[in-house]
């Protein structure tokens, strides 16, 4: 008996070693809330259309290598994920070039200091992202540009959701700073008039 297996969704789990089997039958990837200290999805990912990862810590260059052959991948999404090295960062020229297919596209990871600039570098557009998802868990001074940049690189935009954290601003500097986020955004909502504006705030 052949099982085919298009959907799989790996939910709370604390796991020493993960290792897919198959030929490449599987279109959904879910991710959330896993511990794996070795993860192997081999060959099974060439099919690969939505690929959703939450609250995981990834290693990129190893994530990267098992999903890079997914070239009908329509959905991406990196929510709350840390990366196992600090220099590490999901880089839209990378997305632009390997995926030419993604419409949705979902990114929240903290933008440390210096890896702004690697995250925007390269030229590719990503041409038919049509809903863009952005987000925060802490502010910084480095979100702004990052949704700016990230708007430029999508010239067939029509949706841009933004969803953070909002906490009490108890400091001079953290007032200013969600004082400037928001004359940003009211800067680039007049910018891209065509592009529809939604705020998601915990």
């Amino acid at each position: 008996m052949q099982i085919i297996l298009e959907v799989l969704h790996l939910n709370a789990l604390n796991l020493d070693l993960f290792e897919l089997i198959g030929k490449g039958t599987l279109k959904h990837l879910k991710i959330d809330d896993v511990s794996v200290t070795h993860l192997d999805i081999g060959d099974s990912t060439d099919h690969l259309e939505i690929v959703d990862v939450s609250n995981f810590t990834i290693v990129w260059p190893k994530f990267y290598n098992f999903i890079s052959r997914a070239s009908n991948l329509r959905m991406l999404r990196f929510w709350g994920v840390v990366f196992d090295d600090e220099d590490e960062i999901v880089d839209s020229e990378t997305i632009a070039v390997s995926f030419p297919l993604l419409r949705h596209l979902s990114l929240s990871y903290e933008l440390r200091d210096g890896l702004l600039h690697y995250s925007l570098q390269g030229s590719s557009p990503l041409e038919n992202v049509s809903v863009l998802e952005l987000g925060w868990t802490v502010i910084s001074e480095h979100f702004g540009p990052w949704v700016f940049g990230m708007i430029e690189r999508c010239p067939n935009l029509k949706k841009l959701v933004i969803r953070g954290v909002l906490s009490e601003a108890k400091t001079r500097e953290e007032r200013q700073m969600l004082a400037s986020f928001t004359s940003f955004i009211v800067c680039l909502m007049r910018k891209y008039v065509h592009v529809d504006v939604q705020f998601e705030y915990e």
